[in-house]
């Protein structure tokens, strides 16, 4: 082999690698299409979906100067059944805990500060009936998500300010018969789309 043939085999050999590395940008290129267009539908779904708000003014909150999440229960009156999730709770807290900060207050230790927040979610079930001329089916369930938050005044020992948000999670349950109708689970996902309900709370009007 003489000088030129060998330098040709080892510009060969020096592109085979660069031709794997495009192939792997490529790759993960399209991964990251792909992941970014899953969190673009959820974040649709979440802004398609109304939340309604009731409560009071969250305003009064800018008298107070630290507050602290709750680590027990405080007493909050929830209507529905109590949801025991630890992902969805720390969620919560960090929903809660930017528009708090968004209204001048600092979070403190727990000991420390001035208002002591309390939040629970819950769920509630509804059902909903059709004319089987026109539906597949006779009767539906749909599940609804609540999150209930409080704030306590540890030096007045007193409730200061409450209020909750709810929206649709998903359809639970599907009937299907006329003589005899039997309810069937769905695999439709809850998707709370927490940060939506926070942020409603504080912003104290619903949202589309």
């Amino acid at each position: 082999m003489d000088r030129n043939e060998g330098l040709a085999t080892v510009l060969v050999e020096a592109r085979v690698p660069s031709q794997a590395s495009n192939f792997m940008a490529i790759r993960v290129h399209s991964f990251r299409t792909v992941l970014l267009s899953v969190v673009a539908l959820l974040l649709a779904g979440c802004a398609s979906t109304r939340v309604d708000v009731d409560g009071e003014d969250p305003g009064v909150l800018r008298d107070f100067v630290t507050f602290a999440f709750d680590t027990g229960p405080i007493g909050i009156t929830a209507e529905g059944l109590p949801v025991d999730d630890d992902g969805l709770e720390t969620e919560v807290r960090r929903a809660l805990s930017e528009q708090l900060k968004a209204l001048g207050l600092v979070q403190a230790p727990e000991d420390e500060a001035r208002l002591l927040v309390g939040t629970r979610l819950t769920t509630i079930e509804s059902q909903k009936n059709f004319d089987p001329t026109f539906s597949p089916y006779v009767a539906i369930k749909e599940e609804t998500g609540l999150l209930w938050v409080e704030a306590f005044d540890t030096e007045a020992k007193e409730t200061v300010w409450r209020a909750h948000s709810s929206k649709r999670l998903r359809t639970s349950q599907q009937a299907k018969g006329i003589h005899r109708v039997r309810f069937e689970p769905t695999d439709e996902e809850r998707h709370w789309c927490l940060y939506d309900l926070a942020e409603a709370i504080f912003s104290n009007r619903p949202t589309n």
